[in-house]
């Protein structure tokens, strides 16, 4: 190995130079006769026509002697591209017991979309605006790795769940239920799926909420004299109210209901829980004769 200055032009960090005078001899083959990394990485990167070669920065030193190995054996000299390292949460290195609990097994096996973990690596990755649809496509139309931030990157589940609930709420009910099959025993309908999918922030939440808005998990009764006056004040002619003309003739009929009382117990009627979609979206969804059907049950 010569002791000179080794550049290249680095497909993510630009011009590099690497001072081999540093570095001692590498051992390319054992006593045995058993070659180490360095010789049958080149070899078969010659061999394979590699023409373009990315990894860790951690390999910056090792690409200036294969660079040097490569010209040895007369052959191309491929380009190279060196990304910064992932880091833990806190800052330090992931070391190789780290790598069960977030390989692509796991995320699988824990029901992560692909969109959601291209989308994390894409924002830690890149500097431009996240473009969803483009990732749900496929098309990675702006990508350029001399576009790669030089910053270390931590691992962040956290944003990763923040994308796994995009994804999720992004998603017709007939890619749900492809993706998740386990889904189809729900026997969800389209308009009930439209309901609640802005408010799930997990996979886990999609049983929770149907179960809400078909009344399976009543914990709570409304108030009997609410439920009396609902009944009073409308009648099922009164099929095409709207939201804001049924808080307003609830408002001119009873002083005695607060708007946060008018809105809990139009919920509590409606599913009998505390939880869920906005009481206008159940409202809209149920309708005016839904609500007197279940104030007569409440």
């Amino acid at each position: 190995m010569s002791r000179n200055k080794v550049q290249w032009n680095d497909l993510v960090k630009g011009n590099v130079e690497v001072n081999l005078a540093s570095q001692s001899d590498p051992v390319l083959k054992r006593a045995d006769g058993s070659f180490l990394y360095h010789f049958p990485s080149v070899v078969d990167d010659i061999d394979m026509n590699v023409t373009d070669i990315v990894r860790g920065e951690d390999h910056l030193t090792n690409t200036a002697i294969h660079i040097e190995i490569f010209e040895a054996l007369g052959a191309s000299i491929p380009q190279f591209g060196h990304n910064p390292l992932m880091l833990n949460d806190d800052g330090t290195k992931l070391s190789k017991r780290n790598f069960d609990s977030i390989s692509i097994k796991k995320f699988r096996e824990k029901n992560y979309l692909k969109e959601s973990l291209l989308a994390y690596l894409h924002s830690i990755g890149l500097n431009h605006e996240i473009n969803f649809k483009e990732i749900q496509e496929g098309i990675f139309e702006n990508f350029d790795l001399s576009k790669l931030s030089q910053n270390l990157p931590k691992l962040d589940i956290e944003k990763i769940n923040h994308f796994q609930k995009i994804a999720l709420r992004a998603m017709s009910l007939e890619d749900l239920i492809q993706n998740f099959s386990s889904l189809s025993d729900l026997k969800m309908m389209e308009p009930e799926w439209n309901l609640i999918k802005n408010n799930i922030e997990t996979l886990e939440d999609i049983q929770l909420f149907i179960m809400i808005i078909r009344g399976e998990k009543n914990e709570k009764k409304a108030n009997e004299d609410f439920s009396v006056m609902v009944k009073a004040v409308f009648t099922e002619s009164d099929s095409k109210l709207q939201f804001d003309d049924y808080i307003a003739m609830i408002n001119s009929h009873s002083k005695d209901f607060s708007k946060k009382d008018i809105f809990m117990n139009t919920r509590l009627i409606l599913t009998g829980n505390v939880n869920g979609p906005s009481v206008k979206e159940l409202f809209n969804f149920f309708g005016i004769q839904a609500l007197l059907e279940k104030a007569n049950v409440s």
